[in-house]
């Protein structure tokens, strides 16, 4: 799994543990709607430092927290361009 995938996955995890939809999520971050349909729908190919911390606060979990789940243990390695 990419780094990607796997925040993205992450995020999805916290949200249906959280019962929180793309609206809700958008609202009690400040990250725009579509940027996070964007990114849940894996039209990035990255995901800004930035929303990961207002993400995570918005759980009120810390940063560690988010990245502390198994789906980070065997990332795929990162490829050179």
């Amino acid at each position: 799994m990419t780094i990607h995938k796997a925040i993205v996955t992450r995020i999805k995890q916290l949200m249906k543990e959280n019962n929180v939809n793309q609206s809700t999520l958008s609202k009690i971050t400040g990250i725009p709607k579509s940027t996070i349909n964007d990114l849940l729908n894996y039209r990035t190919k990255t995901t800004s430092s930035l929303y990961i911390v207002k993400i995570s606060k918005a759980f009120d979990i810390k940063l560690s927290k988010f990245f502390d789940n198994d789906i980070f243990d065997n990332l795929e390695p990162l490829k050179n361009k």
